[in-house]
């Protein structure tokens, strides 16, 4: 009867673990905030832990970072030139919340000015291409990314 018992419900821990890990490396960073994205991660984690399938900081930082939406996609770069030492589970969220907080301050920008002015007939002097300002082109993002790389690496 034990023996029974035992492979019923082992069996169903086999599965779990396995539908815990599904969910883990499905899971995608949609709408959510960060916040709420890692603690959807961190509860997912938690159970396979208890499950006796630990999941390490480096496989949850990958998955962050491939998680990330398209407004994210400069952080996956800037992450590359933080140190070694320095990559952990609580700096990731940090840098994550802080380029969050940007991001929004960013587009609270683009809606103000886009109620003021007409978006077609913006110039970036930047780029010179029509439709943007220099402020917002990606070539001035580029920029801004390798100076904080620079940074961070020193």
């Amino acid at each position: 009867m034990w023996s029974k018992l035992k492979s019923v419900y082992d069996k169903e821990s086999v599965v779990s673990v396995h539908l815990l890990q599904q969910k883990f490396f499905l899971i995608e960073f949609k709408e959510d905030s960060v916040a709420i994205f890692m603690s959807k991660l961190e509860e997912i984690r938690v159970k396979l832990k208890q499950a006796r399938e630990p999941i390490s900081d480096k496989i949850l930082i990958t998955k962050v970072i491939m998680s990330q939406p398209e407004q994210f996609k400069q952080f996956r770069s800037a992450w590359e030139f933080v140190p070694l030492e320095l990559q952990s589970v609580q700096e990731l969220i940090s840098r994550l919340l802080t380029q969050q907080e940007r991001i929004g301050s960013r587009d609270e920008e683009v809606l103000v000015l886009d109620s003021v002015s007409n978006r077609s007939s913006r110039k970036c002097y930047t780029c010179g291409k029509d439709g943007h300002l220099a402020r917002f082109c990606d070539k001035n993002k580029r920029q801004e990314l390798a100076t904080i790389a620079r940074r961070e690496v020193n």
